[in-house]
């Protein structure tokens, strides 16, 4: 009996030394972490996005912390609906301490829906930190929803099916691009469409153009412009260049030709946009005159 006694009495001085070891494994410095950013703003269809916790000061030890997330604001996000959170509990080993500023990224997963909706907001707060003091406790993360605008679902490859001069059938590969960043004054306004090899004037011409967008969350529908006589569609050299010029049936003008879109049954995107068969695109060389020309046009997404 006195020997279990005693070998019971080691075990235990065995483990209260191993919590305390652990313990003592913790950051002791004056340490604080924190949310960078108090505001975020992502859109719903980004995936995954890395929100960052800053810890600032030199460490002699791990440092640990526990998030969590709730919906919050006027449209309050659902995890497990519109985000998810990787992992709630981020450590910074000691192991790991070669400077006195270190982030730690929240991994938050955004879920795409096809709806249109008001933006969602949710809040990441700290609720532990082990190792640390805590600087900014909480940030907003509002989740913009992408798809009241329509705009980069444009974005991809379709097909551009017209008749040109000879009437012709034409059917060529486009690619239809824009800017992602919301803050460029372009974003929401004008798609960029890159059309390799669309005409041969003597050489293949590899055309680039913008194109005017449009689109009404009320209505449900929109519009896509060529834009004539803005800027060159293409080049050849130093001596060539072409833009787009349309007519109203007795002389070239420089207005836009414009074709309406409307989204479908659960708000789809529509797959083909089609122009009005009587307007024309002239391929048109200032000073030389038109060289060739597209009408009956539409695009179909591949």
């Amino acid at each position: 009996m006195k020997t279990i006694k005693i070998f019971m009495l080691a075990v235990c001085t065995a483990l209260f030394a191993a919590c305390s070891s652990d313990d003592e494994e913790y950051n002791s410095l004056q340490t604080t972490v924190g949310f960078q950013n108090e505001t975020i703003v992502i859109k719903e269809n980004t995936g995954i996005y890395n929100v960052p916790i800053i810890i600032e000061g030199y460490r002699n030890g791990d440092v640990s912390l526990v998030v969590e997330a709730e919906g919050t604001g006027a449209n309050p996000a659902k995890e497990g609906v519109n985000f998810r959170i990787t992992d709630k509990t981020l450590s910074l080993l000691a192991v790991n301490d070669t400077t006195n500023n270190a982030v730690l990224n929240v991994e938050l997963e955004t879920i795409d829906d096809a709806e249109i909706n008001d933006s969602r907001e949710l809040t990441l707060t700290i609720t532990t930190a082990t190792g640390a003091t805590i600087k900014t406790k909480q940030t907003v993360v509002t989740l913009r929803d992408n798809d009241a605008a329509f705009y980069e679902k444009f974005f991809g490859k379709w097909t551009l099916i017209a008749k040109d001069k000879d009437d012709a059938r034409v059917e060529k590969t486009i690619t239809i691009s824009g800017p992602t960043d919301e803050s460029n004054p372009d974003y929401d306004k004008y798609l960029w469409v890159s059309a390799p090899g669309l005409f041969n004037v003597g050489v293949s011409l590899n055309c680039e153009w913008p194109m005017e967008y449009v689109f009404d969350k009320e209505t449900k529908s929109g519009s896509l412009s060529f834009l004539c006589n803005t800027n060159y569609i293409a080049t050849y050299g130093d001596a060539y260049q072409w833009v787009w010029l349309t007519d109203d049936g007795t002389s070239l003008t420089d207005d836009p030709v414009t074709a309406p879109w409307q989204l479908g049954e659960g708000d789809s995107m529509p797959t083909t946009i089609k122009w009005d068969e009587s307007q024309t695109l002239y391929l048109y060389q200032p000073g030389a005159g038109y060289w060739d020309l597209l009408y009956d046009i539409s695009i179909t997404k591949q």
